[in-house]
């Protein structure tokens, strides 16, 4: 055969790394063309490197995502006294009491959404604790924040939480910190996918007809187990999203191809509802 184009070569090696299969053709070829092996090798290289950064489930966020572009909510140090003292809320809707190890060390507001960050420290560990309050879910659940002294960007968990751990904070007070919160969030049913996939003959797609506000198609294909997950744009419309994440419960997916009319995800278990959430920037 002649030698793979980019394209190919590229799913080629992805289908190596995240669904153990390969194509014969072009494995037989490798075997005998030293272009393509050496083609083969640094493609190999860059996704292996990757696939480490492409799942997980910790509150700092990877260096290589920033928030610099992504539209955000400033919140700025208000008076204890000036604010209203809402409770904590878990995802359950049920109201929380701290410990009385905690102590509160600052309060952030905003004018532009009904939204408050508490700033909290445990007195024994020393640890520092962020809490995001909102009335609305999108605004707290798996949100960015970032504090741009301390040039780091979290992600909350489902209870609007981020343990910052140990870090020093001089005054609390001069704390500017933003919320970045997505403008597309779609949820596809684990279970409606599963049951509607063993009606699609082996290696065909699933093509969910309502898509996602009009914008983007959806593909789905499994494989061995997992999924795979196109985004596909239609007619009229672009990728104008500065970050998009993939959430399966607290794990969080990367895209694997991204263009300016597509994203995919690759190798999702799909045991748990998948939220893609697509941040625009500014």
């Amino acid at each position: 055969m002649e030698c793979p184009d980019q394209k190919n070569l590229e799913h080629y090696v992805l289908d190596e790394l995240f669904l153990k299969l390969a194509n014969k053709k072009i494995t037989s070829h490798l075997l005998e063309c030293p272009f393509c092996q050496g083609r083969y090798i640094i493609l190999k290289d860059f996704y292996s490197q990757f696939r480490k950064e492409l799942t997980y489930s910790i509150t700092e966020l990877p260096g290589y995502i920033t928030v610099n572009r992504i539209s955000g909510i400033k919140l700025k140090s208000q008076r204890p006294e000036n604010v209203l003292d809402y409770s904590v809320r878990s995802a359950d809707n049920k109201s929380r009491k701290e410990s009385g190890d905690i102590e509160k060390v600052a309060i952030f507001t905003t004018d532009e959404e009904n939204m408050m960050i508490r700033l909290m420290r445990n007195i024994k560990s020393k640890e520092y604790i962020l809490y995001l309050i909102a009335d609305d879910p999108s605004l707290y659940e798996f949100v960015l924040i970032s504090v741009d002294s301390l040039g780091k960007t979290y992600l909350t968990d489902a209870n609007g939480k981020v343990e910052l751990g140990h870090i020093e904070i001089d005054t609390p007070d001069d704390l500017v910190i933003q919320v970045h919160a997505p403008d597309i969030i779609y949820i596809l049913d684990s279970h409606k996918i599963r049951t509607a996939i063993q009606e699609v003959p082996k290696g065909k797609h699933l093509l969910l007809p309502e898509g996602i506000d009009n914008r983007l198609d959806i593909k789905i294909q499994e494989n061995a187990g997992h999924f795979d997950l196109d985004f596909v744009c239609r007619q009229n419309y672009s990728v104008r999203h500065d970050l998009i994440m993939g959430f399966e419960g607290e794990t969080i997916f990367h895209p694997v191809r991204q263009t300016r009319h597509f994203f995919g995800f690759t190798n999702i278990p799909m045991r748990k509802n998948f939220i893609l959430r697509l941040y625009l920037g500014e």
